[in-house]
């Protein structure tokens, strides 16, 4: 179903193994998943409506050709200057490139530069100011702590619907697990951190260094979306350099408002400057499985 009055774009989505086809008998397009089931390509809705799905057992008479996959992800491997190899994802409405450090480039459909460097995940000591939960202490990143990831990225499943990697790590005594996933037709590439927090009065955070220098940034609100200048002036501006933002946060260039967005799973805490967008991914003073 579709609540929202958007286009009709394709949604590849991971549903319960079997063979899919729509109300009308054609079937979809599919790849099996490392995580169980398949992904399946839907066609997109117009507006607000539903489709109708049906699914039966593998192998259940001649399904016939499937429908045509549209922006499949594709993969290639390419030599780095400095010896080893990157690897370029793709589906023509967004790119990446992997390598050692994880995420190094990122385009958009354009084929524009999104990135100026790899995705920075840091871990600091922070006792906070106060008591309240976003509030960070404001020195925080003058005392870094070690963030371990144990070798490269590794592939868990390649295929014209989805392309997975999985990188695993530590932070002091908590294992983290970062999965990066492109699937087809999605203008988006998704992050899925997963950390057993161990760890006490510390901060973790992603910084992402800008690849064009932002005049402004804006995060939405439960009340709608506030937007704050990349360079604080003001002594208001200045007390106001972490806040809460519900779904996303995204750096804004010139007039004609073009950036990078980051889309949240939740309400976390956001940062911004004219060269980098950041989120404090977590922060706990006890324990937590996150």
């Amino acid at each position: 179903c579709q609540l929202a009055c958007l286009p009709p774009l394709p949604r590849t989505l991971r549903l319960p193994a079997g063979s899919w086809r729509l109300s009308s008998g054609a079937p979809l397009a599919t790849q099996k998943s490392a995580g169980g089931g398949e992904w399946a390509q839907l066609p997109g809705i117009h507006g607000v409506g539903g489709l109708v799905l049906r699914r039966l057992p593998r192998g259940s008479g001649d399904p016939g050709p499937a429908r045509a996959i549209e922006h499949p992800v594709t993969v290639r491997r390419l030599p780095r200057a400095a010896g080893g190899e990157t690897w370029r994802l793709s589906n023509g409405l967004v790119a990446v490139t992997l390598g050692p450090t994880g995420v190094e480039e990122l385009w958009d459909d354009q084929g524009r530069q999104l990135l100026a460097g790899p995705l920075r995940w840091t871990r600091s000591v922070d006792r906070g100011a106060f008591w309240d939960a976003w509030d960070l202490a404001d020195d925080y990143g003058d005392h870094p702590l070690p963030w371990i990831w144990d070798g490269e990225p590794q592939w868990v499943e390649q295929g014209p619907l989805c392309v997975q990697m999985l990188w695993r790590g530590r932070c002091g005594e908590s294992p983290v697990r970062l999965a990066g996933r492109l699937l087809a037709g999605s203008p988006w590439f998704e992050l899925v951190l997963r950390v057993d927090w161990r760890q006490r009065h510390e901060v973790l955070r992603l910084t992402v260094p800008l690849a064009s220098p932002a005049c402004r940034w804006a995060a939405d609100t439960p009340a709608g979306v506030i937007e704050r200048p990349a360079i604080p002036r003001t002594p208001r501006e200045l007390a106001r350099w972490e806040v809460a933002a519900v779904s996303w946060v995204a750096s804004v260039q010139g007039a004609r408002g073009e950036g990078l967005a980051l889309l949240l799973d939740g309400p976390q805490g956001v940062s911004a400057g004219p060269e980098t967008l950041g989120v404090s991914l977590l922060r706990e003073i006890g324990r937590a499985h996150v």
